[in-house]
């Protein structure tokens, strides 16, 4: 089995989001269109696990802090029609799921089980080899992939980020109880051959949480709450919008697999134009090695005779007594 993965930024903040194409605004003539922006600074860092059939493995967010709070990662969603009473024995089942009053994060069915997302933290809010190694754990205990066969091992292709080469992640993909394939792709080339890079993961992410977040602010103002913004309990339900529109597409997927050369197996990335030109002119090089190898067997051959003593030296002396120089 063989998995892709990587990091997308984001933050609550709407400060620095593109524009969505396509958004029309009703404004005076002449005036410039603006936005309100929400400035609550908190950023989370999702982690799309996608295997190379196309389909959506994995979700796990990065929350930044010392500690996170049980409503981060169920999530509270104030506009959703609360079932039953708080004191009520199955309250909480009854209002968690899509939709619900706590609508967690995205969950993924892979090999008929069900993946549920991962919520953790660090306090700079960023990938580090201990979670890394606790997210490739959640997967081995669901047994998402089959460890009958010492020779079959999961496959997965990491960009060269300093986590990957740390001791709690190499520790725990070598581990023979649940050893790991780990893969490092080229530097300085990640947007040519990682997958969460593409328009269909990255691209189509940025653009739908943009939209998530903005709709709900929206959504707040137009109740008249004062200081709408987007808040850290809410982080789940603007993920669950743009998972939709971007690594839960099983086709969209496959596109952006296929053309960077993974499923199928191929070469394609050679045929990228940025790659095709830095292409060297096959026949240049023939015919610049083959002046080399001679101007180098011309040099051995001289090197290897003794002009300075003995017979050669003699002779070699008449010659260059009795060379007629004007005309050579």
């Amino acid at each position: 089995m063989v998995l892709f993965v990587d990091e997308v930024g984001c933050n609550t903040s709407q400060v620095g989001d593109g524009h969505v194409g396509g958004q029309k605004k009703n404004v005076p003539r002449g005036t410039v269109p603006k936005e309100t922006a929400t400035t609550n600074d908190h950023h989370f860092p999702l982690l799309g696990f996608t295997a190379a059939t196309g389909e959506p493995v994995m979700c796990a967010i990065i929350m930044e802090g010392k500690s996170i709070n049980s409503d981060v990662v169920t999530g509270i969603d104030v506009f959703a029609q609360k079932v039953g009473n708080e004191t009520d024995p199955d309250f909480i089942q009854n209002n968690t799921g899509p939709g619900k009053l706590y609508p967690m994060g995205p969950t993924c069915e892979f090999k008929g089980k069900q993946v549920p997302c991962v919520v953790a933290h660090t306090e700079s809010g960023s990938i580090t080899s201990e979670l890394l190694a606790s997210f490739l754990k959640h997967m081995d205990d669901l047994k998402l992939f089959p460890r009958d066969d010492p020779s079959v091992k999961p496959f997965l292709l990491l960009d060269g980020h300093g986590s990957r080469f740390e001791l709690p992640f190499l520790s725990y993909v070598n581990d023979e109880s649940h050893p790991w394939v780990v893969c490092i792709g080229v530097p300085y080339g990640t947007s040519y051959w990682q997958v969460d890079d593409s328009t269909e993961q990255n691209g189509s992410y940025k653009m739908a949480i943009t939209k998530a977040k903005t709709e709900l602010v929206l959504k707040k103002q137009r109740c008249c709450w004062g200081n709408a913004r987007v808040e850290t309990y809410e982080i789940v339900i603007v993920v669950n919008a743009a998972w939709e529109k971007s690594f839960a597409r099983v086709k969209q997927n496959k596109k952006a697999i296929a053309a960077r050369g993974w499923h199928p197996l191929t070469r394609n990335l050679l045929d990228h134009p940025e790659i095709a030109e830095t292409k060297e002119n096959d026949k240049e090089n023939e015919e610049n090695i083959r002046q080399e190898s001679s101007q180098d067997t011309a040099t051995t051959v001289a090197s290897t005779l003794n002009f300075g003593t003995g017979f050669a030296n003699r002779v070699m002396v008449d010659i260059l007594q009795n060379i007629d120089r004007e005309n050579v």
